[in-house]
């Protein structure tokens, strides 16, 4: 069967109306679309895929479980120590050194070499390339991530580094203290240099998501690539310049500003979702290229 004339005209008309309201422009899927469609199917079937995923929850809860216990324990026996009055392990170790005036003198001499100008200088060198290997290393990991939560500072600078304060307050304060407790006992020393260790993670996110948002800045984007550039370069450069500075002049200023460095970063990680929240801007700039 053709079509009659009366259907054509029908067709014709309806595709007027369309496109005079727009329905037929062609559109960039959503935001959402796209972390959808990110996502993949796994290879196997259904049923083995379930019991693999599993087999990992419960593989991550034990993990998780031994990791709490090796922290808790030593953390209630430093508790005990310190309820009870007795001796820690430091001001015991503090007390054999001040018997010894050799070693008193020992670590007199080597602190006055540490505060020899040529002795912190050589200090704030290393620690401005160390903190810009780290920069490059991390945001090498996780580009596309690290830029969405850059994407996030510069949409909501204020709102992230008001989170990224009340965050880095809310780790040191809680760090200091469960630090104090894990160096009441002997076992809890290793613990306690673990946790000081990991403590700095989220403070060197917070100092990479800082980085890519100021790098389109410095080359005159509005938003960081997928890939690490020379602008992250720049930015991890330029933010290492006030903690190598600082410790120059006093190491224990280092830590304070880079906390304060990366209190922003921490935040924008926070509000985006460790980095996972698509925003249309985003997706718009990396569309444009």
């Amino acid at each position: 069967m053709t079509d009659s004339p009366s259907d054509e005209m029908l067709d014709r008309a309806l595709h007027n109306v369309l496109a005079r309201a727009g329905a037929l422009a062609p559109r960039r899927p959503t935001a959402d679309l796209v972390a959808r469609t990110a996502h993949r199917l796994p290879r196997t079937t259904p049923r083995l895929a379930a019991r693999r995923a599993a087999v990992r929850r419960v593989l991550v809860r034990s993990v998780m479980t031994l990791l709490l216990l090796l922290v808790a324990v030593p953390a209630v026996a430093g508790a005990l120590t310190l309820v009870r009055g007795a001796e820690t392990p430091l001001a015991r170790l503090a007390g054999v050194a001040g018997q010894s005036d050799a070693r008193t003198e020992l670590v007199a001499a080597t602190m006055l070499r540490l505060d020899a100008p040529l002795t912190r200088t050589l200090l704030g060198v290393l620690l401005w390339l160390g903190q810009v290997i780290a920069t490059m290393l991390v945001a090498g990991l996780w580009p596309r991530r690290s830029a969405l939560a850059g994407v996030a500072l510069l949409d909501a600078p204020v709102r992230a580094a008001a989170v990224g304060m009340l965050m880095a307050g809310s780790l040191v304060i809680g760090a200091g203290a469960l630090l104090t407790l894990l160096a009441a006992t002997i076992a809890g020393l290793p613990v306690a240099l673990v946790v000081l260790l990991l403590l700095q993670a989220p403070f060197v996110l917070g100092i990479v998501v800082v980085a890519r948002a100021l790098g389109p800045r410095l080359a005159g984007r509005t938003v960081a690539r997928s890939e690490v550039d020379l602008a992250t370069l720049a930015a991890a450069a330029l933010l290492a310049l006030p903690a190598a500075v600082a410790g120059s002049f006093s190491l224990a200023a280092v830590l304070p500003v880079l906390y304060l460095l990366a209190a922003p970063g921490l935040g924008a990680l926070i509000l985006s979702r460790g980095g996972m929240r698509y925003t249309s801007r985003y997706y718009s700039e990396m569309q444009n290229g």
